[in-house]
């Protein structure tokens, strides 16, 4: 077993890891298998690992339309089985309500419109709001096209 590269990924495998090993299977450890998804997906067709579960379809789909060496689709040789997030991941603009209450803000828009509403969320004084967004390379950034 293998697991993903980022924390939130880490409590995720071991939930399934001991799953799995009270079905009576034998597990590695995931934590010494970190990967990201560009190295999962093609390891997983290669046969070198059997699993993990941090997979984020449709997000990961780009990685299962690529191809291995022999010129077979990764996506022809690993299949997502189950579903734990029926409506996939929540995505975009995350703020606690008593903020965004009191301040009015439904859209980004509402952050960058004022800069009183923008100040709330600015941690080094410049003036505007500091926002964390996806990692390069990530399906959230690759979705938004960013």
């Amino acid at each position: 077993m293998a697991r993903a590269n980022w924390g939130t990924g880490y409590f995720q495998a071991e939930v399934y890891r001991q799953i799995v090993e009270e079905l009576g299977y034998s597990v590695r450890d995931p934590a010494g298998l970190e990967l990201s998804p560009a190295a999962f997906y093609p390891d997983l067709a290669r046969g070198d690992i059997d699993f993990w579960a941090n997979g984020w379809i449709p997000h990961h789909q780009t990685h299962l339309d690529q191809q291995l060496a022999d010129g077979s689709l990764i996506g022809d040789i690993v299949v997502p089985i189950g579903i734990e997030l029926a409506g996939g991941g929540l995505e975009g603009i995350l703020v606690e309500s008593v903020t965004a209450e009191a301040a009015g803000i439904e859209w980004l828009a509402d952050i960058g419109d004022s800069p009183e509403t923008a100040a709330l969320f600015d941690s080094d004084g410049e003036g505007l709001a500091n926002l964390v967004g996806c990692n390069e390379g990530w399906g959230c950034q690759v979705a938004a096209g960013n």
